[in-house]
């Protein structure tokens, strides 16, 4: 039994000592873009918003932050949050959202951020969920993106949402 022991504690430590770090990011990409959601629009549809040109400042950001293109490894999706500009509580009404980056193609788009069964005590701020998709080809120049969600309940009124995101290039 003390051998037992013995060998299943040099294998736990074995096994921490092998463990990669997690990546540490060389530097984080932001962005806020805007978008208006209209009132009335109906929970039996999936809703498309779509921001386009969004300027990348990848070159702009690695100089500032003294980092060569050769030292990326990939970027990969940060954080994302979304703020009714005004304050309201519409995002209650949303039961599953995402958003979706491309360059040219909606087809080929890559889901960046999600929530699903959001929560019906979502106020005017709502934390979405990062993917682990490598972003290194698209954010490059411009890129584009959508926000797709799906209504629990049609908006009472019109409204702004800020969607404040970035990338970890790492």
């Amino acid at each position: 039994m003390k051998i037992l022991y013995q060998f299943t504690l040099i294998i736990a430590m074995l096994m921490s000592f092998s463990c990669k770090k997690n990546d540490q990011f060389l530097m984080e990409m932001p962005y806020v873009e805007t978008f208006s959601v209209n009132a009335g629009l109906n929970s039996l549809e999936t809703w498309f918003f779509n921001i386009r040109d969004i300027r990348s400042n990848r070159t702009d950001l690695l100089n500032a932050n003294g980092i060569d293109e050769s030292e990326i490894t990939k970027i990969n999706s940060g954080k994302a949050k979304l703020i009714n500009v005004l304050g309201g509580n519409d995002y209650e009404n949303i039961d599953k959202i995402s958003i979706h980056i491309f360059k040219d193609d909606p087809k080929k788009a890559k889901e960046i951020f999600y929530r699903d069964n959001v929560p019906r005590n979502t106020g005017s701020e709502l934390e979405l969920i990062a993917t682990l998709v490598d972003l290194n080809d698209i954010a490059v120049d411009n890129f584009n993106i959508f926000v797709k969600i799906k209504f629990r309940n049609p908006p009472a009124v019109s409204f702004e949402s800020r969607v404040e995101f970035s990338f970890l290039v790492l």
